[in-house]
């Protein structure tokens, strides 16, 4: 989508919008879904099944087509999706989220970067909303993904302390105020705050995050992480554009 809006030449924009539309015909149509509704992290063929990483993948890229294209349903069918996710994965007495449930194989376990994900993905979602066409369509929908986004967060912080996914949850934090929508109690961009220069102090000598979760094996912890590097570029762009905003 950011090439079709960038691209100066008109025959390569058409085909741009081509290629993201058949995608977004893929996740909304051709792929299997729960019986109400939640799309699958699997392709078509496999048993249906539900994992938080999805968070991060469809639901924002379905909220950034719907508001591109003036499509206000595949906008609504991304909070429908972070709605129905929620349902199926969240842990009632933590409010965190499940990783992996149905399908031929579960993870039931409380994933840090699972739960990243997830509260970075809503966060995406909340952030298309409100500042895509017609904001006062999505009152309702806003508000619940900035209450969903924070209870993870919120929840994460007491949890987790691999240095990956609290870059990507203090990231998170730093959106969600810019957002204008801070967790109730405040609490959550001062931790952000100490999880961000934690996690500088974690930066070895070459550049590399360390202290961080496997991203392939997720029981086992590593010294170097493709996705942890880009969490921290995450967080630093969000706490610049937290503080440039104040």
């Amino acid at each position: 989508m950011v090439a079709a809006l960038t691209d100066g030449d008109l025959m390569e924009k058409l085909q741009y919008v081509e290629v993201v539309s058949e995608e977004v015909t893929y996740q909304t149509v051709t792929l299997p879904r729960t019986s109400d509704g939640a799309i699958s992290m699997r392709p078509v063929g496999e048993t249906v099944q539900l994992w938080s990483d999805f968070m991060s993948q469809v639901p924002p890229s379905l909220a950034f087509y719907g508001a591109v294209m003036g499509k206000p349903a595949v906008l609504l069918e991304a909070y429908n999706q972070c709605k129905l996710y929620r349902t199926h994965l969240r842990d009632t007495s933590s409010g965190l989220w499940h990783h992996i449930l149905l399908g031929d194989f579960q993870d039931t376990g409380l994933w840090g970067t699972g739960n990243a994900w997830a509260a970075s993905g809503m966060a995406r979602v909340l952030a298309t909303m409100q500042n895509g066409p017609n904001p006062a369509n999505w009152t309702s929908q806003i508000a619940d993904l900035a209450l969903w986004t924070n209870e993870i967060v919120t929840s994460a912080f007491a949890h987790f302390d691999d240095a990956s996914s609290s870059a990507l949850l203090a990231a998170t934090a730093f959106r969600m105020a810019l957002l204008g929508h801070p967790d109730s109690a405040g609490t959550n961009l001062v931790v952000a705050e100490k999880i961000r220069q934690a996690v500088n102090s974690k930066i070895d000598a070459s550049g590399w995050l360390t202290s961080v979760a496997d991203p392939l094996v997720w029981a086992q912890s590593t010294t170097r992480s493709p996705e942890a590097q880009a969490f921290v570029i995450m967080l630093q762009a969000a706490w610049r554009d937290y503080w440039a905003s104040q």
